[in-house]
């Protein structure tokens, strides 16, 4: 009993060393990791309502088509995403500029197969980050891929800003190593926020621009979330 006493005493110390000795710069990528999610799925139940300006334009200054999307977002753990449409307006015309996304490209890559990779989670071994900067009050680090990882489709190279006092993330701007197939610029933008000390995007930028042959196109998106909830 005694020997079994100590291994345990021995394994909650550990746990509680390994706990301490977390920076708080690793406490905030992991608060980061669950905003992102937040996009698509989430560990606790949660809703948002979520209001989306999509502008095309002819890659000059015509606007050709301008989206107004507002939904309701329900995420439940384990289940898919439920999305219900509240209004949705929409003026102007466009036709499919981008066709040649959906075609492959001469590696064989396609723009529907392409997916970004931020510094979270598992993919945080693929970056290295730069040295910390200050922000005012916050803190400004930028971040790249690692040399072992450049090549690699989607990964991204930006700035995160964070809260030093909260080990809250504040922003990230991000733009791909390597555009996808058919765009030759792409660019993200969060900012976010916290409620009851947890984090979630307050707002989403993207901006791509790019076609096929003639065909061009300018795609500008932005993105509020606001009746944030979430049931621990």
């Amino acid at each position: 009993m005694k020997n079994s006493r100590t291994i345990l005493v021995f394994f909650v110390l550990c746990g509680i060393t390994s706990a301490a000795f977390a920076s708080p710069f690793d406490t905030m990528l992991a608060k980061l990791e669950k905003a992102l999610a937040l996009l698509n799925a989430a560990d606790a139940p949660t809703a948002y309502v979520i209001f989306t300006t999509l502008e095309i334009s002819d890659g000059g200054k015509k606007t050709l088509q301008t989206t107004e999307v507002r939904e309701r977002v329900t995420l439940t753990p384990g289940q898919a995403v439920r999305r219900e449409t509240l209004s949705r307006k929409s003026v102007g015309e466009t036709t499919d500029a981008t066709s040649g996304a959906s075609r492959k490209s001469k590696d064989g890559g396609s723009a529907s197969s392409w997916s970004v990779v931020f510094p979270v989670g598992k993919d945080r071994p693929l970056f290295r980050f730069g040295p910390e900067r200050k922000d005012g009050s916050l803190i400004a680090v930028d971040f790249a891929p690692a040399a072992s990882a450049a090549a690699a489709d989607g990964l991204t190279r930006g700035t995160l800003i964070w809260d030093p006092v909260t080990e809250l993330p504040s922003r990230l701007d991000a733009v791909p190593v390597r555009n996808p197939p058919f765009t030759s610029g792409l660019s993200f933008s969060f900012t976010f926020t916290s409620e009851g000390g947890y984090s979630y995007p307050a707002s989403v930028s993207f901006s791509a621009e790019g076609g096929f042959l003639f065909f061009r196109r300018r795609i500008q998106s932005v993105s509020k979330i606001t009746e944030f909830s979430r049931k621990p």
